[in-house]
């Protein structure tokens, strides 16, 4: 009997289990999807039906992007779907919170979800927001500022441990300002006045390795460096199917 029972507990813990599915996690969302919104969670086997105009993208805990376009019905996995690269995301969580948030969530695709009024994130992955101080990433090319509110002029003065510039004009009416070429590798803080207003950014260089990133992988690193409203330029960038440069 005893023989008999560890038999049936050897060929138990041989016996393959199903592998439960991980999480899909909303990030963009257009269109009339009534039924989903950023930093919301989906089974991967669930049925989803989108109507003409409709547009959701989707990340995998793998760090695959995938976008799907109406009219479709059909799981994630359907041949319908498109995707935008694979690579290990290690922010899952930290993207879940930060697209959960309304504030981030109202800068997700601008005006294509939001209201009014609501603050869109930078057009571009690489442009530094100076509406206020934090973190900034970069890909060591090129520093380029950029403002929400590009009413006036502006006179500015810019300086890094390797770099500075003073009286530097950025003209009324242009929302990016680009630094002379000795920014372009800066790294660490880079202290800002715009008429006077300071800004204290950190400046967060991009590594050599992800260079030529699946998406997943670069949004993964700008959540981790704090870089919230560029890594919502990505989301924004991939979910309309634009290039990331």
């Amino acid at each position: 009997m005893h023989r008999f029972l560890r038999f049936c507990l050897l060929c138990l813990a041989l016996t393959p289990v199903p592998a439960m599915a991980a999480e899909l996690l909303v990030i963009a969302v257009s269109g009339p999807v009534a039924s989903l919104e950023p930093g919301q969670s989906v089974d991967p086997a669930e049925t989803l039906t989108l109507a003409t105009g409709a547009r959701i993208t989707l990340l995998k805990q793998d760090g695959t992007m995938q976008t799907l376009q109406g009219p479709f019905s059909g799981t994630p996995g359907d041949s319908g779907a498109t995707t935008a690269g694979t690579a290990k995301s290690g922010s899952f969580a930290a993207l879940k919170t930060l697209l959960g948030d309304s504030d981030a969530r109202s800068t997700v695709l601008g005006a294509a979800r939001a209201g009014a009024g609501e603050l869109p994130a930078p057009p571009g992955i690489w442009h530094l927001s100076t509406d206020s101080s934090g973190p900034r990433c970069t890909d060591g090319t090129v520093l380029v500022l950029w403002r929400r509110d590009p009413g006036k002029a502006l006179s500015v003065s810019a300086r890094t441990q390797d770099a500075r510039v003073k009286g530097l004009a950025w003209p009324a009416g242009e929302a990016a300002l680009k630094l002379p070429d000795d920014f372009a590798k800066s790294e660490g803080r880079l202290a800002i006045s715009l008429n006077g207003t300071l800004r204290d950014l950190t400046l967060i260089r991009r590594p050599d390795a992800l260079a030529d990133a699946a998406p997943g992988a670069l949004l993964s690193w700008l959540t981790d460096n704090g870089c919230n409203r560029q890594a919502l330029a990505l989301i924004d960038r991939v979910h309309a199917g634009a290039p990331l440069d």
